[in-house]
């Protein structure tokens, strides 16, 4: 998955500016950018798909750059920053 891209799904995902934990996250990102069979298979670090991983490091990466915000584990909300990067 690319990063660049990755971080406006998950943006798009949390437009609505409400807090998503990140299985709500897997699912948005997942209904509208597939992951492909390599990325589906789990990993040998905390047995989750791969896809998985590079949703939550692009999160950290996110929230690094001030386009979201970490309000508790596991849960995000979209900073008025985030949003106007995906235009809104």
């Amino acid at each position: 998955m690319q990063e660049p891209l990755l971080m406006e799904k998950i943006l798009s995902a949390m437009s609505d500016g409400k807090e998503a934990q990140n299985r709500e996250l897997y699912i948005a990102v997942e209904e509208v950018w597939p992951p492909s069979p390599r990325m589906s298979r789990e990993t040998k670090w905390g047995r989750r798909p791969a896809y998985e991983h590079s949703i939550r490091s692009t999160l950290s990466r996110l929230v690094k750059l001030g386009l979201a915000i970490r309000v508790a584990r596991g849960v995000y909300r979209i900073t008025a920053q985030g949003l106007e990067r995906i235009g809104y």
